[in-house]
């Protein structure tokens, strides 16, 4: 709620209908291709990822994909991930830590790929504002970080678990135990990463993947005649890809309204007009990947509920408090 107050203050919402009344809709369903193209890069390397753990096939892997995506857009506090997590760990025959891993990899190698887009798009802004400066520390930060993590665990697992045990030697015997258990089954899904030639395919495919979202963005852009140079989609995508790491209400409403006005605004963009492409934007993800999301689900036999409900209890079995 907080999110969409600071979207909409100020805010004409004449000037959004408007805009909606003179938009052109035929770049609809440019930004619903872009989007499906999107999430399949992203099932690609995602399989990529798993490929130490698993052999499966993008096509295999797409519903599992769309339906932990819709997760997340439905959802609050990224549920989505859990979800993706249960999918491919119960129907697949996996131990979730693993699986886990390789999610995080993926938000590894996004925030690598948005800091790349950062660094070099933002001395191209006019004015740049604060939260651009601050985006690309954010996800430089968290990307070294994780990266730097994942190689030692990649190129030498018994360092960094050692490094682990001796962070743990202070924590009771009941929970360092199955705590150290888990992190040393959890790191055999950082094996794709010893690779030269898979971390090169991971890093293109990261690349092609949000080149498509930024494609996606400019699209719902384009749909208002807002202009603004082609590089302003992937300013307003960094902004938003940090926003949405950042707790919000389930669907995201009001983050990606506010994400558009701060990237667009720097290019002098009035907040109407931000918002009525943040709007369609936001419609066309929310409903194709929603209702993509609840199709896959329900031809797995899941419901909304239940998928959850599992989610979350293979997430408490694979806690630090279980034994194996």
């Amino acid at each position: 709620m907080t999110f969409l107050l600071l979207a909409f203050r100020n805010t004409d919402l004449a000037a959004i209908g408007d805009a909606f009344r003179s938009a052109n809709l035929l770049y609809v369903p440019l930004v619903l291709l872009a989007l499906i193209l999107f999430l399949w890069t992203k099932t690609v390397r995602w399989a990529l990822l798993l490929t130490p753990l698993l052999k499966i096939s993008s096509a295999q892997l797409f519903p599992l994909t769309v339906t932990g995506y819709a997760s997340n857009i439905l959802l609050p506090a990224q549920l989505g991930e859990l979800v993706r997590m249960y999918l491919v760990s119960n129907r697949c025959g996996l131990k979730a830590g693993p699986v886990l891993v390789t999610i995080v990899l993926e938000r590894m190698f996004d925030f690598l790929t948005i800091l790349v887009f950062v660094a070099t798009l933002v001395p191209l802004v006019p004015n740049t504002p604060d939260v651009l400066v601050l985006a690309a520390k954010i996800c430089g930060a968290i990307g070294a970080a994780i990266l730097s993590g994942a190689l030692l665990g990649a190129f030498r697992p018994q360092l960094l678990t050692r490094l682990f045990h001796i962070t743990t030697s202070w924590l009771p015997a009941s929970v360092s135990g199955p705590l150290n258990r888990q992190f040393e089954m959890a790191i055999s899904g950082l094996q794709s990463l010893t690779s030269f030639r898979m971390l090169i395919a991971l890093a293109g495919w990261s690349l092609v993947q949000w080149l498509l979202m930024g494609l996606c963005t400019w699209f719902a852009i384009l749909a208002f005649d807002i202009d603004v140079p082609v590089s302003a989609a992937y300013v307003v995508l960094a902004v938003v890809v940090v926003g949405m790491t950042v707790p919000s209400s389930p669907g995201f409403f009001g983050t990606i309204q506010l994400c558009f006005t701060i990237g667009l605004g720097a290019y002098g963009v009035q907040a109407g007009l931000a918002i009525a492409a943040s709007i369609l934007f936001h419609a066309v993800v929310f409903v194709s990947v929603g209702l993509g999301g609840i199709y896959f689900a329900r031809r797995m036999g899941y419901s909304a509920v239940e998928l959850v409900r599992e989610s979350e209890t293979e997430a408490a079995a694979s806690s630090p408090g279980d034994t194996p």
